[in-house]
């Protein structure tokens, strides 16, 4: 370890650009070993990255407390990285508190700071329910029954669920169902992208969270957050695609809107929104499945074992992203000897970890939605700019733009603005008078001579092919063979 001279609380230049440099040495030798290359890297090109700064005149007490704390946040972020990776091996490499694992904080031991400055980083050991779901998800791949290389799988007797797997793009094929009910609980929007991320399917589950200000971007960044993502991260298309299925196919009875076949998510802010909404709510007790429109008898999906809705989850909903239903899978993972099943037993298990925990303020989704925007490295994604739709229910066209071959067969109005015409058509216009005809006396002669004005010579026509050598062709559009809106997420059972 090298040696740094002590510092007061206020270090100068000098002992700030020692200090980064005797931690970035240190950093190279305590992170050599290959679990931790990732490791060594960020905090390798950190350290230089401030060195620079500092060269260039900028204040050195805001680059050593930004260092600290930047510092701390990669190896919080790898300790989280080795929580996500117990559900694929047993072993991890994860860090304690214990100072030597801060290069740079451990050669600051002289520097004043505050008591809070350091919030202790992520520990997988304080995190019981993670580690019995990783272990739990671990048993459930042991015991798989792997599949034949050698023969084709065979075809799903139920289209349904193939056409509904394909339709969501399969990102989202390792969650629940969304065809299940939902029972008479309070459930946070965090729980709701970690164990239930499909029920955005719902037209009750939409009116929530978009009303209360959640956007398609918001959504695909707490999926792809607390989902493990097998197949690839999810995108804010394919968030919408879920989503525009079923809301596309509700009646005009629902809130006394009648453009439901144009919805998007920007046009649910012009939805009336029902007396009987409220914002501060997260329960969803009522709350209506969505509807298998594939099939003749629409059924709810079979009830599932409570403790799989913990696979394919690669963070656990925290603090008060937290509420009742990860409490109950928490238990149920714990407990595996019990047999419980989701939705229908969801009033027995919440009766085994100690009831309902009253909701607050904190648990509301735009409290969820806060967090989520002022958690490090979050970017707000601009969506794209559409063309504004022409709310007529006579005729869903009136909408599009006129093309140029319209506007040219087009009659002019009257109030149309007419071309402005050139100066020499403009005399010519004024020498002109009105013909008559003519009498034997000599000023009529001259007077209609000097009122003549002779044609315009024009050059001869000729045939100049087309630039592009190709030939004119007209394309005729079958309107009638394009589904442009489509089934686009028939669900599965």
């Amino acid at each position: 370890m090298s040696t740094v001279q002590k510092v007061d609380s206020l270090p100068g230049r000098k002992d700030v650009e020692t200090l980064l440099e005797a931690a970035r040495t240190e950093a190279e030798t305590l992170y050599k070993d290959s679990e931790f290359a990732h490791v060594r890297e960020a905090l390798v090109k950190m350290y230089s990255n401030f060195l620079g700064w500092l060269s260039e005149g900028h204040d050195p007490g805001e680059m050593l407390t930004e260092a600290l704390q930047d510092e701390r946040i990669i190896l919080n972020e790898h300790n989280r990285r080795e929580a996500r990776a117990l559900y694929r091996r047993d072993k991890i490499f994860d860090l304690s508190e214990q100072l030597s694992n801060f290069p740079l904080r451990n050669h600051c031991k002289d520097v004043i700071l505050l008591e809070t400055f350091f919030p202790p980083i992520y520990q997988v050991n304080d995190h019981h329910e993670v580690k019995g779901a990783a272990r739990q998800a671990r048993m459930n791949t042991a015991h798989a029954t792997p599949r034949s290389t050698t023969a084709s799988p065979p075809k799903s007797s139920d289209s349904s669920l193939e056409k509904g797997v394909r339709k969501a793009f399969g990102k989202c094929q390792d969650a629940p169902s969304p065809g299940h009910g939902f029972p008479d609980a309070n459930i946070t929007l965090a729980e709701l992208a970690a164990f239930l991320p499909q029920s955005i399917k719902s037209w009750d589950i939409v009116d929530r969270i978009v009303w209360n200000g959640a956007t398609t971007n918001d959504l695909q960044k707490m999926i792809n957050k607390y989902r493990d993502m097998p197949h690839g991260k999810i995108d804010t298309n394919s968030v919408f695609m879920m989503m525009r299925g079923q809301m596309r196919k509700r009646t005009n009875a629902e809130h006394n809107y009648n453009h439901w076949k144009q919805w998007v998510v920007g046009t649910h802010e012009d939805i009336v929104r029902p007396t009987t909404f409220d914002a501060n709510s997260i329960s969803v007790m009522g709350f209506r499945r969505p509807i298998n429109f594939a099939k003749r008898l629409d059924e709810a999906a079979a009830p599932i074992p409570f403790k799989d809705l913990a696979v394919g989850v690669a963070q656990w909903p925290e603090g008060d992203d937290a509420l009742d239903l990860t409490r109950c899978v928490a238990w149920c993972i714990e407990n595996p000897e019990e047999e419980y099943f989701y939705p229908t037993d969801y009033q027995e298990v919440l009766s085994c970890v100690g009831g309902p925990k009253c909701p607050t303020t904190r648990h509301t989704d735009a409290e969820v939605l806060s967090r989520l925007h002022a958690a490090p490295g979050f970017v707000t994604s601009h969506p794209r700019k559409r063309w504004a739709r022409v709310q007529d229910s006579s005729d869903e066209s009136a909408g599009d733009t006129t093309s140029r071959k319209v506007k040219r067969k087009t009659t002019p109005t009257e109030a149309s603005t007419p071309r402005t015409q050139s100066p020499r058509q403009s005399r010519l216009k004024a020498k002109q008078k009105p013909t008559n005809w003519p009498d034997d006396s000599e000023s009529s002669i001259d007077t209609e001579y000097e009122a003549y004005v002779g044609p315009k010579r024009l050059k001869k026509s000729k045939v100049v092919p087309r630039r592009s050598g190709r030939a004119k062709k007209t394309a005729n559009y079958d309107l009638d063979a394009t589904d442009l809106d489509g089934e686009e997420d028939d669900i599965e059972d």
